[in-house]
């Protein structure tokens, strides 16, 4: 009806986020997820698919699972901090 249309848009250093590369997208999802988590102070743990992508992971507070691509990797690999 021509009303107002409120919207969001997320944006890493002034470039809006579908803008940005695949390291960027990652951390600035994490960043939002990390923001939300804390305001509701509820936190459940968080899928990082394409780590392989990212140099360092912002630290959370919430356990994170990294889903990473190995070449030549023909079974699945489970590592822990403790490893």
């Amino acid at each position: 009806n021509g009303g107002i249309k409120q919207t969001c848009v997320a944006m890493v250093g002034g470039v809006p986020y579908k803008s940005v590369n695949t390291a960027g997208q990652i951390q600035a999802s994490l960043d939002i997820i990390n923001t939300i988590q804390c305001h509701y102070q509820t936190f459940a743990p968080v899928f990082i698919d394409n780590a392989e992508s990212i140099t360092s992971i912002p630290t959370m507070q919430c356990q994170t699972v990294q889903l990473i691509v190995k070449k030549g990797q023909k079974e699945l690999q489970v590592l822990t901090l403790d490893q």
